[in-house]
Parts: C-alpha cells; sequence; structure tokens
C-alpha cells in the first residue's frame, strides 16, 4: 500500500489525522484493518464502519497493535490515543483491510460515514448544494440527498392592552 495515495488535497476526500497516523508508523510495515463486532458473545458485525470499532495498526494471525479509528480521527492525544495490543481471538476481531483500504481509496471518509452525519476536520467541502437547497450531493463518494422542505406554521395570541382609566 502506497500511503501518499491517502495524502489529504482540498476536497477534504482524505482525513489528515490519519494520514498523519500512518505517515507516523509506516516504518513498522503494512497496515491492516480490524473490525470489532458490535455483540462479541453473538460474534455480530454492523454493516456500517463505525470508527470505534476499527482498529488500525500492525499485527499478525493472532495479535494486533493499534489504535481505533476513532482515537485517530479525532486526534486524541493521552491515554485516549495510544496503542494497545488486542488477542484477536479474544476480542473476536476481523481482519478487513484489504476491503478497507480499497473502500478508502474510492470514496475516502465516506468509508466509515456511509449514512453521511458525521463531521470531520476540513469537511467544508463535502457537499454541494442544488435545487434551492433541497438535493446534497456528496463530492467524495458521489452519493446524492433530496430534502423535503416543511413549513412549520405557529399560532400566537396577543393581548392588546388599552388604557380606559
Amino acid at each position: 500500500m502506497n500511503i501518499d495515495q491517502f495524502k489529504p488535497d482540498d476536497t477534504g476526500k482524505f482525513s489528515p489525522l490519519l494520514y498523519r497516523y500512518l505517515k507516523r508508523n509506516e516504518k513498522f510495515g503494512q497496515f491492516q484493518v480490524w473490525q470489532r463486532p458490535i455483540n462479541e458473545a453473538k460474534d455480530e458485525f454492523s454493516e456500517y464502519w463505525a470508527p470505534n470499532h476499527l482498529i488500525v495498526g500492525h499485527g499478525s494471525d493472532s495479535c494486533a497493535i493499534g489504535r481505533s479509528l476513532g482515537s485517530i480521527i479525532r486526534g486524541e492525544r493521552g491515554v485516549n490515543g495510544q496503542s494497545f495490543a488486542y488477542a484477536i481471538g479474544m476480542f473476536g476481531l476481523r481482519n478487513i483491510t484489504k476491503e478497507f483500504w480499497e473502500k478508502y481509496a474510492s470514496i475516502g471518509r465516506c468509508a466509515w460515514d456511509a449514512q453521511h452525519r458525521m463531521g470531520m476536520v476540513g469537511d467544508g467541502e463535502r457537499f454541494t448544494f442544488t435545487d434551492n437547497g433541497l438535493t446534497m450531493t456528496c463530492n467524495w463518494c458521489g452519493k446524492i440527498y433530496c430534502g423535503t422542505k416543511r413549513v412549520r406554521v405557529e399560532r400566537h395570541r396577543f393581548i392588546e392592552w388599552k388604557e380606559v382609566a
């Protein structure tokens, strides 16, 4: 994997904080990505990649050493910004390395925000609005959303006071 393909540009498609993490840690070898189950007892995985359920780092078939993607993209430091070792069998981690990097290369940060609900560092140019603001197109992945205009009418009662004496 060529890390420089994820170098942030003016579009904001790629995370500057993830890029910084990758550049600082590339000396340890190829990066892998693991997904934690949403329910460890049932070994259930979400169809959406929540940043706090993804581990980015290095490892083997039995051990993953890295940080949660959530802590990386929030720029956390201190205890929350440390790397941890995860026993893959014990935590039920699933290796999604190939799928993750292919999707990230294709649609950028939408890989972990497919529902387009997260605010992110440098996402000011993420959407293009048309049709008087009722159509929103993601400039990173191309998804289009149509809005519905609602008008809320409120009734107000006023008492008009007149001086009588």
